[in-house]
């Protein structure tokens, strides 16, 4: 029975309609696999130390006057590469901070008449993974106004969570079912006695911050609601989502230089 939950995310890797292109966190105990479905719709899972976490998700944004950046895609390139360094916060707990990831890359392709052109990027550090849109400038268009960002985080079970819906209110302890409309980020759930996770958002700029609500489709879990629209002129690339994934509700605050990390630079040259 041990061996069930490795079992159901091969499984589900194996009926994926379309090949997934698999990245893995650099000592490997993360991996993510993207592919696309049979609309060429846009989906990921995330899997932990050869357990599923996130699963059958899809990803997407809905724009104003334009066809949304959903189905009818291909993927024309992938990309991947590696990235380690140490940098020196201007302040905090500690003197450098390690930037570990492997990185993926996908451009892709709309198959209708009027093509769009879209971008993911996947980090996976092995404290979490992170992704973004990026819409790149193209003679179609523009500008642009985003409505909706439909980036889901399907969940296997229905995990216990710590939910909020105000930045100065009371969590609760409830089932993932019980999540409501504008639930607070970052959000905390414990998967298993040695397992939690948390969804959050990172490279918040000029940008409609992230809650969460409840998705209404199997498998359980959560999409991403904007708090209004966003209107940008391309390129235009969103802030990160993340998960990070510990041990222990402690362990996921010793790893939270993964959100400065995700974070753009310090902008001021001399900050003495």
């Amino acid at each position: 029975m041990k061996k069930a939950p490795a079992l159901l995310f091969l499984l589900l890797l194996l009926c994926s309609p379309a090949p997934a292109t698999e990245l893995k966190s650099p000592n490997g105990p993360l991996v993510v696999p993207f592919g696309l479905t049979d609309s060429g719709g846009l989906r990921y899972d995330v899997g932990y130390r050869g357990k599923p976490v996130i699963t059958q998700s899809r990803l997407g944004l809905e724009l104003k006057e334009f066809p949304n950046l959903m189905e009818n895609f291909r993927v024309t390139r992938v990309d991947f590469r590696e990235h380690d360094e140490t940098w020196k916060p201007v302040y905090g707990e500690r003197s450098g901070v390690r930037d570990r990831y492997r990185e993926m890359v996908v451009d892709l392709a709309g198959t209708d008449l009027q093509t769009t052109h879209l971008r993911m990027t996947f980090r996976a550090y092995d404290q979490g993974v992170a992704f973004c849109y990026t819409i790149p400038h193209q003679p179609s268009m523009t500008e642009v106004v985003i409505t909706r960002e439909k980036s889901e985080f399907g969940f296997v079970a229905d995990h216990l969570a710590w939910a909020v819906y105000s930045a100065q209110g009371n969590y609760s302890a409830v089932p993932l079912s019980k999540i409501q409309s504008g639930c607070e980020r970052p959000l905390t759930m414990r998967m298993s006695d040695n397992m939690f996770a948390a969804v959050a958002e990172a490279r918040l700029v000029d940008y409609a911050r992230m809650k969460l609500g409840p998705r209404m489709e199997p498998p359980l879990g959560l999409v991403s609601e904007l708090s209004g629209p966003v209107s940008a002129t391309l390129p235009l690339t969103t802030p990160w989502r993340v998960i990070m994934l510990a041990d222990s509700p402690g362990e996921l605050l010793e790893n939270n230089d993964m959100i400065l990390n995700l974070n753009d630079p310090c902008a001021i040259d001399d900050s003495s």
